[in-house]
């Protein structure tokens, strides 16, 4: 299987696009994913306390 350097140039900018991509992904997961997941928990204990003192 012979390859010509413009088709290895291209597998590997699809490699590295595919990677940027993946690590993007984990981190909107974790700076938008994260700081939701503890808001919402603390609405629920908030609403939770809220109704009980009621």
């Amino acid at each position: 299987m012979n390859i010509t350097p413009l088709e290895l140039e291209k597998i590997i900018q699809k490699a590295v696009e595919q990677a940027l991509v993946k690590s993007f992904v984990k981190y909107l997961k974790f700076t938008i994913g994260l700081p939701l997941l503890i808001f919402l928990m603390m609405a629920v204990v908030i609403f939770v306390i809220a109704r009980m003192n009621a």
